[in-house]
């Protein structure tokens, strides 16, 4: 939970948007990448939660950032 604070205080929680994943979709990229669906799965998830907090991928500057973003957290929950 956030800490709250005079510039942003909450009085509950955050809610950002939604994140949605297709089985369908993480199957055939993980099938055509050669990594494992939990690994797919958790890349598409933290992708989508990144974009909830806006990040965002229009140049290759964001999109390097995103991913070392995407890459940092994945380290972080997977080992």
């Amino acid at each position: 939970m956030y800490e709250k604070s005079k510039a942003f205080p909450l009085k509950g929680p955050l809610l950002l948007g939604d994140v949605v994943l297709s089985e369908e979709t993480i199957q055939r990229e993980a099938k055509a990448f050669g990594i494992s669906f939990e690994m797919r799965f958790w890349e598409l998830f933290i992708h989508g939660v990144l974009h909830l907090i806006g990040f965002d991928h229009r140049s290759d500057a964001e999109e390097k950032k995103m991913n070392k973003k995407t890459n940092f957290i994945l380290k972080q929950l997977l080992g």
